[in-house]
Formats: C-alpha cells, sequence, structure tokens
C-alpha cells in the first residue's frame, strides 16, 4: 500500500470518527506542505524586524538628564535673600548672565544652540520632608466635611510646619535629547559645576552677596584739581560737604553689628577714630580756613563766587520748603486719623449703651435664658483678628511719627546750611570778599586745603577698609555660597527602551506566524480551484 493510500484510510477513519464534526487534518495537511516556506518566511521576517529594531534603538533620539543636588550656605537662603539682606530669587543660579558666561567659556556651540542649552537647564528645590508634609496636608484638606474654621485653623497649621522645614537644599538639572551629536558624560558634569560656580562668583563680584547693603565712599569721590580749577572758597566748600558726607556713611556702617570694635590697618584705627578725625578736619581746618578766605577777601572772580553762593542757598530753601511741607503732611495725617479713631470709638460706645437699653425687658416680664454656643475656633479667630487689628493701628502711627522725626532733624540741617550761606552771602554783599587777597594768605590756604584734602583721602581709605573686613567678618565671604551635597547623577532614557523593543518583535513574529499561513492557505485553495 502506498503512502497516499494509507492517508487516504486515514482521513476516512478519522472521517468515520467524527461523524458530525469538522476535520483540521486537511488543514495541517496543506500547511505541512508549505513547512519550508512558513519557516523561511518567520526567520527573515524575525532578521528582518530584529536589524529593525537594533536600528531603531540605536539611531532614535534618547534623553539624557544629568542632575547635581546642592545647598545654599549663606544666612537668609530659605527667606529668599543673601546674607546682606539683597533679596535673592533661586532662578538667578540659572539667568541670563550666568549661563551665557558657561555657554561661551565651554564652547557648547558644538552641541547646539544657545536657547537650546538655556531650555535644558533648570533648577528644581528638592526637599522630601517638604513633599511628605505637603502630601499629608493635602489629603486632610481635601475632606468636604471640614468647616470654614477648621480649614482655617488646618492651613495656618501648615504654614508654620512649613516654615520650620525651610531647607534650601535644590537640585540642577540639564535635559537633552540627543540624536547624533552627544555631550560627553564629563563635559555634563563640568557644565553643571560651572554654572553653580560662575553663579557664586556674580554674586560676589556684581551682587555683592558678601558685603552689607550700605553705602560706601571712595576716593573717587575726591578731585584732585579741585583748588586749581574751582574758588578757593568754592573748594574748600566743597571739601566741607565732602566730610559731612563720608560722616554720614560712617553711620550708617556704625549700625552694623561689631562695627563699634573693629578695627583695621596696620595702626589698628577703629570707625569712631575716623569718625573724630573727620569731625575735627572740619572744625579745625576746615571751618579756620573758611574764615580766613572771608577775612582776606580771597577769591578768583567774586561774581562767579556770588553766582555759587545765591545759587547754594537758592536750592537749600526749595529743600527746606519741601521739608516742611512734608511734615506738615504727616501731622495732618496723624491728627486725622487719631480724630477719626477717636470718633469711632464714641459712635461704638454710645452704640453699645442704647442696643443694651433696647434690648432690656420691661419689669415683671420673664425671659427665656439663651446662652450662645461659640466654638473655641471662632473666639480664637475673633482675638486673633482684634490682635491684627491693633498691631496695624500701632504700626501706622509708629511709621507716621518716625517720618515726622526724620523730616525734623533733616529740616535742622538744613536751616544750620541755610544760615550758613547766608552768612557767606552777607559777606559778598558787604564787599568784604574781593581779589585783592595777600600772596601769603593765598599759600595758606592752598597748603591747608592740601593738608585736609589728604587727611579726608586716608578717611576714606579707612572707612572702605572698615566696611571690607566687617563685611568679611560678619558674612564670611571665604565660605561657599553652595556645597554640593549629592554626587553627578546621568539617567538615560531612550526613545525606544529594550523591553519595548522585545514586545515589537514578539508581535510582529506573531503576526507572521498567523499571516504567512493564512495566505499558504489561501493559495492552496486558488491552486485548488484552478
Amino acid at each position: 500500500m502506498t503512502e497516499q493510500q494509507d492517508r487516504k484510510s486515514q482521513s476516512s477513519t478519522a472521517s468515520d470518527d467524527f461523524d458530525d464534526g469538522i476535520s483540521l487534518w486537511p488543514m495541517i495537511e496543506t500547511l505541512w506542505g508549505y513547512r519550508r516556506i512558513i519557516g523561511t518566511a518567520a526567520v527573515g521576517v524575525a532578521a528582518l524586524v530584529g536589524l529593525a529594531l537594533l536600528a531603531a534603538f540605536l539611531v532614535l533620539p534618547a534623553e539624557r538628564l544629568g542632575s547635581i543636588q546642592f545647598r545654599l550656605m549663606f544666612d537668609g537662603a530659605a527667606e529668599n535673600r543673601y546674607a546682606n539682606g539683597m533679596p535673592f530669587n533661586s532662578t538667578e543660579i540659572v539667568g541670563t548672565p550666568v549661563l551665557t558666561d558657561v555657554y561661551r567659556t565651554n564652547d557648547l556651540r558644538r552641541f547646539g544652540e544657545y536657547q537650546a542649552f538655556r531650555d535644558a537647564i533648570f533648577i528644581l528645590q528638592s526637599n522630601p520632608e517638604l513633599q511628605l508634609l505637603s502630601d499629608e496636608y493635602q489629603a486632610r484638606l481635601s475632606d468636604t466635611r471640614l468647616s470654614a474654621v477648621d480649614r482655617s485653623r488646618i492651613e495656618e497649621e501648615f504654614r508654620r510646619k512649613r516654615d520650620s522645614l525651610k531647607d534650601p537644599v535644590f537640585t540642577i538639572s540639564m535635559r537633552r535629547n540627543e540624536f547624533v551629536t552627544r555631550m560627553p558624560r564629563n563635559l555634563i558634569e563640568k557644565t553643571l559645576a560651572d554654572v553653580l560656580a560662575t553663579w557664586a562668583k556674580q554674586a560676589v563680584d556684581l551682587r555683592g552677596a558678601t558685603l552689607y547693603n550700605v553705602p560706601v565712599l571712595s576716593r573717587n569721590i575726591l578731585r584732585a584739581d579741585l583748588l586749581e580749577t574751582e574758588d578757593y572758597l568754592v573748594a574748600v566748600d566743597v571739601l566741607r560737604v565732602t566730610v559731612n558726607r563720608i560722616l554720614d556713611a560712617a553711620s550708617k556702617i556704625e549700625s552694623l553689628p561689631g562695627a563699634e570694635i573693629i578695627r583695621t590697618g596696620k595702626e589698628q584705627v577703629s570707625l569712631t577714630e575716623v569718625k573724630a578725625n573727620l569731625e575735627d578736619v572740619e572744625r579745625f581746618q576746615l571751618q579756620p580756613l573758611l574764615g580766613i578766605i572771608r577775612a582776606e577777601g580771597l577769591t578768583k572772580n567774586a561774581q562767579e563766587l556770588s553766582r555759587y553762593v545765591g545759587a547754594q542757598l537758592f536750592q537749600l530753601k526749595l529743600r527746606r520748603d519741601a521739608s516742611m511741607a512734608r511734615i506738615r503732611a504727616s501731622q495732618d495725617a496723624l491728627q486725622d486719623y487719631s480724630l477719626q479713631r477717636a470718633s469711632r470709638s464714641a459712635a461704638e460706645g454710645q452704640g453699645g449703651a442704647s442696643g443694651a437699653s433696647a434690648g432690656r425687658l420691661a419689669p415683671g416680664v420673664d425671659a427665656p435664658t439663651m446662652i450662645p454656643q461659640l466654638g473655641e475656633g471662632f473666639l480664637d479667630r475673633l482675638i486673633q483678628m482684634s490682635t491684627q487689628t491693633q498691631v496695624s493701628d500701632v504700626q501706622y502711627r509708629q511709621r507716621l511719627t518716625d517720618s515726622i522725626i526724620s523730616e525734623s532733624q533733616d529740616l535742622a540741617s538744613l536751616n544750620q546750611e541755610v544760615a550758613f550761606y547766608e552768612g557767606l552771602e552777607r559777606t559778598i554783599q558787604t564787599g568784604r570778599v574781593g581779589v585783592s587777597g595777600s600772596a601769603q594768605g593765598t599759600t595758606l590756604v592752598k597748603d591747608r586745603a592740601t593738608k585736609a584734602l589728604d587727611a579726608i583721602g586716608l578717611a576714606l581709605d579707612n572707612t572702605v577698609s572698615l566696611y571690607r573686613d566687617l563685611s568679611a567678618h560678619n558674612l564670611n565671604p571665604s565660605t561657599q555660597l553652595y556645597n554640593v551635597t549629592g554626587p553627578f547623577v546621568l539617567q538615560t532614557q531612550r526613545s525606544l527602551t529594550l523591553r519595548m523593543a522585545g514586545v515589537y518583535f514578539v508581535l510582529t513574529l506573531a503576526f507572521t506566524m498567523i499571516l504567512v499561513p493564512v495566505g499558504c492557505l489561501a493559495h492552496s485553495a486558488l491552486k485548488k480551484k484552478a
């Protein structure tokens, strides 16, 4: 019996066993005949898909994220201010001046345009404890059964705890979508480190993060040719005004912590001694010089001198009138506010008395006892509002009073200056100042004015030195503004991961093993019909 006859007998036997069923044997027999085609197609598709997925895995762009965690070390970082009191914002670290310098220094143009580099750098605050606290209170506040008082209490509690957990820890990161040109790992780490270092340098050099934010004068305010180009009286008057400016600046430095005890230079000069020396220069050198000039009638141009004194007197009188107007405005505002408060209090007292009498029942009439139900939270809120109102009222009146005191002090100084220039004006009008001064008097004035100028320059140098030493001692610029708290971390996220590539490979192979046999069956059916 041949093999074909055996198959036919087996087929007839199977058909006898399954009278009413559908036999799969013809389909299997047909596919068995196409086994080489099916195997070749499966192997070919698997190879092609594997190569395609490998090429896509290697060629498609990948996202690389490099990060460095750091902590800000200067005082006030948690309150968004530098140690000297100037405002601070974490976005300054990745600001345009910093990134421009880093982009140029590291020659990053070969890895993309500046705008792409700027968009790739960002900074985030990283505080796990604060995040846990936020999640906890967010869950508590999501309860719809909370009353308004309870919700306000929980929010206030969250603010207090959040303020206590403030920790200036940040993470600076660079995210790049790379296709062909890839930035080396070492360069990404160096770029992020350079951003921090450049920001710290600019914060010190440009923003004075390690220096107190007070006005400080240097030798730049002095003119070496003052005695040669200006009239004698004008030159000495300029020196007198300069001394007053330095004394004002020294007074502001004196209000800083430790300013009264710190000393500087080889001679260990203190700020108090600098002020005393300047006061001596004004009292024992400049004032006598003005007297000598007026007595000797020394001047280079009497007409120009008269114009100078008149202009100074005019400006001082304008400033005096403006100061007096500000004082009157503050006094009127304080008086009106006090009267309004007094009238409001009296009206509330009368309203309370009339309300009490109106609510009083007639004799012999019994009234039910009613006890108001007030919660503890409501009472606390009421007391808090009352306290805040009283505090704001006191602060407002205190600001007005301080403004009046400050303007009154300025007015006293202006009156003194007006009296000084009025005396000079009377001297000029009487004709006591002319061009007939003696040569000996001129030489004396120049010599003493030169000595006073040198003394003022020395005082300026000592003031600047004291200011820098005081800032160095209190603000501690030798310590870094930041400290790296974690290692550099580089994460790569590809567009096509190995897991996804495996899923695509299995699915493609499965579809192949379905579609190819179906095609073979269709081909066999068409062949039989033909």
